[in-house]
């Protein structure tokens, strides 16, 4: 069952349900919904399930606060001893660090918070390390956005298909992530630099809110505020190779080549796929498309080399791929056939 297909809503009243927390309206509100189909009941018995196995034990006091902290570490970071889902392995830690060293009068706040968390698990997700001598990997399919809080509480959304991975060591000695994919960063200042690896480019800031996009030999930063440095993923590249963007600029790497002087865009308008818009600026034909095979979950093939100098400047609202579609090709004056979800695009 895509857990996607379930709203926010529903989502938390079913884990408040878990939790003996429904009020009468909510309780019938709920019986209506999980009489609606068996995928409603399923998933209500699936958050039943979970948080019977995720539930804090019953207090005992810790003698201090350091060995509280000892506790809570020496349960997060033991290795598990079977494969669990991402919303079962999160409630089990969660609760166990609501566990270590928590005063009874806490555990009602605590649990509250939990019932945030996993109300929005589909979509934000608390990227704790993997354990000693691992990568951490996050990544998102066709059709599907993550939003994840980093152990620096740096905020990572991750746009389709897309692909973020970082060491165990994160956020301790050095804070370097390596993106596949489009990510919009917002981190947290600490003073140790953060730096995002792609292809072909080094993006490093202290503290700031940008996005980067890395699909095939290029690399696109566009900053919000604050200031971010771009520069060539080889450390060969001379000092004089790099640029440094603020609010509102947008630079690009192309291949090994060194990276564009800065342009000045709208951040607002150029991320707007955080919203679910689709926004082209001079965009290359190939890249549009390759963006609506990720948003869409579609394929599309290039019938004609030629046309892959053929730009686009468009902003698409959450509309249909065939409305989408449509409108491109009546702009770009080219045209489509279509066979079992691969799309060909020609003159």
């Amino acid at each position: 069952m895509e857990r996607q297909l379930i709203s926010s809503k529903f989502e938390k009243l079913c884990v408040k349900a878990a939790a003996e927390q429904l009020t009468e309206k909510e309780r019938a509100l709920l019986d209506v919904w999980m009489s609606g189909s068996e995928e409603n009941a399923a998933y209500y018995s699936q958050i039943q399930s979970v948080w019977q196995a995720a539930r804090p034990p019953e207090f005992v006091p810790e003698k201090s606060a350091e060995a509280a902290w000892l506790r809570m570490e020496a349960v997060l970071n033991r290795p598990r001893t079977s494969r669990k889902s991402g919303l079962q392995a999160l409630l089990e830690r969660m609760a166990a660090f609501f566990a270590a060293g928590m005063r009874p009068g806490l555990r009602p706040v605590m649990i509250g918070a939990l019932l945030v968390i996993v109300a929005v698990g589909s979509w934000r997700i608390v990227a704790f390390n993997a354990g000693p001598g691992s990568d951490s990997v996050i990544s998102t399919k066709n059709r599907q956005k993550t939003e994840m809080t980093l152990v620096d509480g740096s905020v990572v959304t991750l746009n389709f298909g897309s692909t973020l991975k970082y060491a165990d060591n994160f956020g301790r000695d050095s804070r370097e992530v390596h993106l596949d994919g489009e990510a919009y960063f917002s981190i947290v200042h600490n003073g140790l630099p953060f730096t995002v690896i792609t292809r072909n480019a080094r993006t490093t800031v202290l503290g700031t809110e940008f996005s980067v996009k890395s699909r095939g030999s290029s690399t696109r930063v566009i900053v919000r505020e604050g200031r971010v440095r771009l520069e060539a993923a080889d450390t060969r590249t001379a000092a004089a190779d790099n640029v440094i963007l603020t609010a509102d600029q947008m630079s690009e790497i192309v291949g090994a080549a060194a990276p564009e002087e800065p342009v000045q865009v709208d951040a607002e308008e150029m991320l707007g796929w955080l919203d679910g818009r689709l926004v082209f600026l001079q965009t290359p034909l190939p890249e549009v498309l390759e963006d609506l095979e990720h948003a869409y979950d579609v394929r599309f093939v290039l019938a004609d080399t030629t046309l892959e100098n053929r730009t686009l400047t468009a902003v698409f609202e959450q509309t249909s791929f065939e409305t989408v579609l449509s409108a491109i090709c009546l702009t770009m004056g080219v045209q489509y056939d279509s066979h079992e979800n691969v799309y060909e695009i020609r003159e």
